[in-house]
């Protein structure tokens, strides 16, 4: 019957979490009282050095995803909350609309263009909060400029009408 227990051996070579913490073989000769040249022709032959690399990189990617499962459970938990502020935010802006609504039926003064433009930026603010807190792309806006100083007038007229500019456009 063998005198030592080598999977306890090996599983303490293999097992450790990272390079630094493993123990060399030397040492473990010396802690389970073996020869230390067996013990380095039995981990050769067994391939413990190969066993031991996989469960590191075993280790980092199970550590790794996590992190991942941690992060998106805490972001996930970011962009609810987001959603819940932009919506409470909205309900104020509706709010103050409605008040001012009413007020102005009941013969108060409308209110002044500054807050109603105040009150149209606090909107598209809170709306682009609760969009992007929801998973939505933010637009893109293009900034083009068109130069129509050498269409003709009739060009002109049927591009006002509706007409697709792809045939006013196209050349005969």
């Amino acid at each position: 019957m063998a005198k030592h227990n080598w999977q306890v051996i090996k599983d303490e070579y293999v097992q450790a979490p990272d390079e630094k913490s493993r123990p060399t073989l030397e040492q473990l000769a010396a802690k389970y009282t073996c020869s230390p040249s067996y013990l380095r022709e039995k981990a050769a032959k067994e391939h413990w050095k190969v066993e031991a690399e996989r469960f590191v990189q075993t280790v980092s990617d199970k550590r790794q995803e996590h992190k991942s499962t941690a992060l998106a459970g805490d972001l996930a938990a970011w962009d609810a909350q987001c959603y819940e502020l932009a919506k409470g935010g909205l309900n104020l802006v509706f709010m103050q609309l409605k008040e001012a609504t009413e007020g102005v039926a009941k013969g108060n003064d409308l209110p002044s263009p500054k807050q109603l433009d105040e009150l149209a930026k606090a909107l598209e603010r809170l709306q682009k909060i609760g969009k992007t807190a929801l998973g939505e792309k933010e637009e893109t806006k293009l900034n083009v400029k068109i130069d129509y100083s050498n269409l003709s007038d009739e060009q002109l007229e049927r591009l006002a009408a509706g007409e697709n500019p792809r045939n006013v456009l196209a050349v005969a």
